[in-house]
């Protein structure tokens, strides 16, 4: 048996090679209908221009013909015309711009020279012009309709598409409402929509992003969906605070919280959780929620004192709480106390990522206390447990 040399192997290599496929780009035809949008500080105008591109040779213009060169792989495309042969006299006119590589819009600049004679030839004036297949009336690869127009609303919209809830036929391009009821899609994650017979695609219900958690804000992004963010308000401040916190997993847990020298609280802030206000205690580290629980109104664990509202229920059924006092009083005077523990008290504890901050919310007045707890006020943060405190 033979062997293949060097330069045999070399030679079979580069037929090979050869009779590979290759993509190769298709041309640029700028042949048909162009809708033109002509721009200067003379003015502006909207026009339809008929181009004939033969290989490299351009041909475009209404009224006016314009002839030049076409470089069919890029769409760089310049040519010269005269106005009228009365103005041949000027230096002619020019245009020289790229049609994209689709072959479905262009962009140009004019040089417009008028006059009668050498001497009153104007000044050129520059006209910036673009081109869209779009709007002529005639259907053209990519366009799904084309009504003569570039107005949205209509059904057929500004590129040429169908629009939601219509049905386009024809050149140029007759466009009719879907019947009512047929699915549509505006696009919004955060809605059910439905044709409505006249062309309008109608929300006919939302979703909701409710997570049932007290301490997040819910909202529908109309592209990403629900999100559920920390519910950080604005509360009042107390000039001294402090927070400890032991999880163990166990009915040993606890939580303490105190807010003292507070800012100025009436009695009416506080409502009347005897009677119908409830409370909701969020504890947020960073932008999660690291704890929650709502305190319902009762008239039984609420009482009322001269001293504010004291809330006792030792079996901490409502997250865990056992102990609330909140006490109303002028600047630097007003006060509140919490207590939680139990196997009802739920807290996430990892070593807390800061700013940890506690938050009272009252579900009437929608008022709040709380304590920012910064890196600096943190004495204690391991996993199962935390110590700080806030003072001037």
């Amino acid at each position: 048996m033979g062997r293949c040399t060097p330069v045999v192997m070399l030679g079979l290599l580069l037929a090979v090679v050869a009779a590979s496929p290759r993509h190769v780009q298709a041309d640029i035809d700028a042949s048909g209908p162009w809708r033109v949008f002509s721009f200067s500080d003379l003015g502006s105008g909207v026009g339809i221009e008929n181009w004939t591109q033969v290989g490299t040779t351009l041909s475009t213009g209404s009224g006016v013909m314009q002839s030049g060169t076409i470089d069919p792989v890029t769409g760089v495309f310049s040519e010269s015309f005269a106005l009228s042969p009365m103005l041949t006299l000027c230096t002619l006119s020019t245009r020289g711009g790229q049609v994209a590589a689709d072959g479905r819009s262009f962009t140009a600049t004019v040089e417009l020279i008028t006059g009668t004679t050498p001497t009153l030839c104007h000044t050129p004036v520059e006209i910036f012009q673009s081109g869209t297949r779009c709007g002529t009336g005639t259907l053209e690869p990519g366009e799904q309709c084309d009504d003569g127009n570039i107005d949205n609303g209509d059904g057929c919209d500004r590129n040429c598409q169908v629009e939601p809830c219509f049905t386009c036929s024809g050149a140029p391009s007759v466009c009719t409402p879907a019947p009512s009821g047929t699915p549509c899609d505006d696009n919004d994650v955060c809605t059910s929509t439905a044709c409505d017979g006249s062309g309008v695609c109608a929300v006919t219900s939302t979703i909701s992003c409710d997570d049932g958690r007290p301490c997040t804000a819910d909202t529908c992004d109309p592209q990403a969906g629900c999100q559920h963010t920390a519910d950080l308000r604005v509360c009042h401040s107390a000039q001294m605070s402090r927070l400890l916190v032991r999880a163990t997993g166990t009915d040993k847990d606890k939580l303490l919280w105190k807010w003292s020298k507070g800012a100025l609280t009436s009695a009416a802030e506080f409502a009347d959780p005897h009677a119908d206000t409830s409370y909701t205690l969020c504890l947020y580290a960073g932008t999660a929620v690291a704890m929650e629980a709502v305190i319902p109104p009762s008239a039984t664990a609420w009482s009322a004192s001269p001293a504010g509202f004291i809330y006792t229920e030792r079996g901490g059924t409502a997250g865990g709480i056992q102990h609330i006092l909140l006490k109303p009083g002028d600047a630097g005077k007003a006060k509140i106390s919490l207590k939680a523990g139990g196997a009802n008290l739920h807290v996430s504890m990892p070593r807390l990522a800061t700013p940890i901050i506690a938050q009272l919310v009252n579900g009437d007045t929608q008022l709040c206390w709380g304590t920012t707890f910064t890196d600096a006020d943190v004495l204690v943060n391991s996993p199962g447990r935390l110590k700080a405190r806030s003072v001037p």
